[in-house]
Parts: C-alpha cells; sequence; structure tokens
C-alpha cells in the first residue's frame, strides 16, 4: 500500500497492510465469482458447506500471524492497528462490490425485454409494410 508507506515511511507496516488486504480479498470476492453471471445472493450463499468452512479456515489463518509478537516476528509483519484492519476490510468488500456491479452492469438483457422493446415493434412493422 502506497498510502501507508507514505504516510509511515514503514515499509514493513504498509508490506503488512498489503498481506492482510490481499488474503482478506480472496476470501471476500471468492462468494462473488463463485458463479459469474448471478449475483451472490442468488448463488444459495450457504449451500456449499464446504467453502463456507474453507473461507472461515481461511480467515483464522489470514488473521493467526497477526495474533502474537513472535508469529509477526517470524512472518516479518508490523501489529496492525484498528484503522488497518478497516483499510484491509473495506478495500476487500469494495472489491466484491465492484465485481457485483461488473456483473450486473454486463449481464444480457432478457428476452422478453428485447422482445417488447419499441425500436424492434418499429422496424417489424416497417418491414411488414415494405411491400
Amino acid at each position: 500500500h502506497l498510502y501507508i508507506y507514505n504516510k509511515t515511511g514503514d515499509v514493513i507496516l504498509a508490506r503488512s497492510v498489503t498481506f492482510i488486504t490481499i488474503g482478506l480479498n480472496s476470501l471476500v470476492y471468492v462468494f462473488s465469482v463463485r458463479e459469474p453471471k448471478n449475483p451472490f445472493w442468488k448463488n444459495h450463499l450457504f449451500k456449499n458447506k464446504y467453502l463456507v468452512l474453507a473461507v472461515l479456515v481461511g480467515f483464522g489463518l489470514q488473521i493467526l500471524p497477526f495474533v502474537t509478537d513472535a508469529s509477526r516476528q517470524f512472518f516479518g509483519l508490523s501489529k496492525l492497528n484498528l484503522s488497518h484492519w478497516l483499510i484491509a476490510f473495506s478495500l476487500s468488500i469494495i472489491m466484491f462490490l465492484l465485481i457485483e456491479l461488473f456483473k450486473y452492469l454486463s449481464r444480457p438483457k432478457s428476452y422478453a425485454s428485447i422482445k417488447n422493446s419499441p425500436k424492434l415493434h418499429h422496424e417489424k412493422v416497417s418491414f411488414l409494410n415494405s411491400d
């Protein structure tokens, strides 16, 4: 995170925030990319119990290196304060929402809306009257 580095000058802190952000992002957006055409709430979120379990375990494993001084030292991480955690979660949620927005904007129009389109109806009538 250049923002963290520019603000603090601490490369280890910037690397730590980047590490948690990328890990959380992967765990959050897996629910969005699971079904590329449907919004996540139509995908029966808890139907795949193994995916939910894997994400919960992943959250635990992602947070584990930050729990003790020894684990932070082993992984070369800094202690994160609340604002760093909020940045990581916020960026992960923003990515999730952007994927959902892209899915919404890129989905094809339904056949019913195309079939009942005034422009299409006008072209069909013009074609029939062009004897």
